[in-house]
């Protein structure tokens, strides 16, 4: 598992030190790229070898491909743990948007490197993006910091049996899972009322957009299946 040490301790370590400098936003944007890391380091330790060579690990014995994808799959699942214990409160409304949508490709593209490597590991990858989409069901505003709307604007949302949070530097206005997020500048626009009540009473995002959108995130996994048939 030299791979993963070395990439784990490099990935994150940089993460961390980037965190520093730059805050908490970068530390964790950077975390989701850490399984790349161990990609390429697992390439570049095994990927040359050939013929009838298997790998003796704590884990058994495997050949230098499915070392490879067993090693970016294990620090997915670190990452991920990682992730959730950082992230917490870590954007604003109109970052956390923008990192949703970049937490699920990096998650995709996670588990089609390991498939790249061990075909059998796109179940268990599947299996696991099931697992993050019903835990983002049950709390999707876990990165998120905003708090309570007050005043005029509560009352506003609440007309449409909604609830309803805010920040002081955002722009846009977003529903998602029964709240509507609402960023604290767009009271610089003078129709803003309309916008927000217009967001309001949008329908929610059917399941079978969300499933067409999960299936965009998952395409690495099936070229992670191509490329590891055909080499």
């Amino acid at each position: 598992m030299i791979a993963l040490a070395l990439g784990l301790i490099v990935g994150l370590g940089l993460a961390f030190l980037l965190g520093k400098v730059k805050g908490r936003k970068s530390e964790v944007a950077t975390t989701l790229a850490v399984p790349l890391m161990v990609y390429e380091v697992a390439e570049g330790i095994y990927g040359g070898w050939s013929g009838n060579v298997f790998i003796a690990t704590p884990l058994g014995d495997f050949t230098p491909k499915e070392i490879i994808g067993l090693e970016t799959f294990l620090a997915l699942l670190v990452v991920l743990v990682c992730v959730h214990f950082r992230v917490r409160g870590t954007f604003e409304i109109d970052g956390f948007i923008g990192f949703s949508t970049f937490f699920w490709a990096m998650v995709g593209f996670g588990i089609g490197l390991s498939a790249s490597g061990w075909s059998l590991l796109a179940i268990p990858g599947l299996i696991l993006w099931g697992i993050l989409m019903w835990i983002s069901r049950r709390n999707s505003l876990v990165g998120l910091r905003a708090t309570p709307c007050t005043d005029g604007l509560s009352e506003l949302v609440s007309e449409s049996d909604l609830r309803c949070l805010t920040d002081e530097e955002s722009l846009g206005v977003y529903r998602i899972n029964g709240y509507l997020l609402v960023g604290g500048k767009i009271g610089n626009f003078p129709q803003w009322r309309e916008i927000v009540r217009c967001i309001a009473m949008a329908p929610e995002q059917r399941t079978v957009q969300g499933v067409i959108i999960g299936l965009i995130y998952l395409l690495p996994v099936r070229q992670g299946l191509f490329w590891e048939t055909v080499s």
